[in-house]
């Protein structure tokens, strides 16, 4: 990892629920909104067989070079060193519970990125982190999932990578 380099890192299952293109998506846009090199550390289940193909999705994004994934399941110490060399955490999810990782991003002072939604909404709020409304369907900022027929809120893309760029500190000149 390049020393000047700005490290987003996001530690999800690699399912419908966690969101990871949007992640990616706004990696993507951050890249080409700054000047500094950058890095999207995944730690998840790569090569899940319902989950998203994440370097075909990479590749379409233009992130191929700056996308690392890690499989889960790796020693705390491990883990721990990823959190360490990281700017900043990014929990795009649809819905999310207690969220352990983003608990441990908090424990590392490592700001915080995530949707506001569920258990994300309590965690962050009093400026604790970065909570992104979700995108407008509409009059409502959610949608009913097929899953359980649960609430899901699609994180405002614009939004996500507007805050990522602001917390990188280089926006690339006019």
């Amino acid at each position: 990892i390049p020393q000047d380099a700005f490290v987003v890192l996001t530690v999800a299952d690699n399912q419908e629920r966690k969101n990871l293109w949007a992640g990616m998506e706004a990696v993507s846009r951050l890249k080409k909104e700054i000047e500094r090199p950058i890095k999207y550390i995944l730690v998840t289940r790569e090569q899940s067989p319902f989950g998203w193909k994440l370097r075909d999705l990479a590749v379409s994004l233009g992130i191929n070079q700056e996308y690392t994934p890690f499989e889960r399941g790796m020693s705390q110490q491990d883990l721990w060193a990823l959190y360490a060399v990281s700017d900043v955490y990014l929990q795009p999810s649809k819905a999310e519970g207690l969220g352990l990782p983003v608990l441990d991003a908090m424990c590392c002072k490592i700001p915080v990125v995530a949707t506001d939604t569920g258990a994300m909404t309590e965690l962050l709020d009093e400026k604790r982190g970065f909570l992104i409304p979700g995108y407008k369907f509409g009059s409502r900022d959610y949608f009913r999932d097929v899953w359980g027929n649960s609430k899901r809120v699609m994180i405002d893309i614009e939004i996500l990578a507007e805050t990522l760029i602001g917390l990188s500190g280089m926006e690339k000149p006019n």
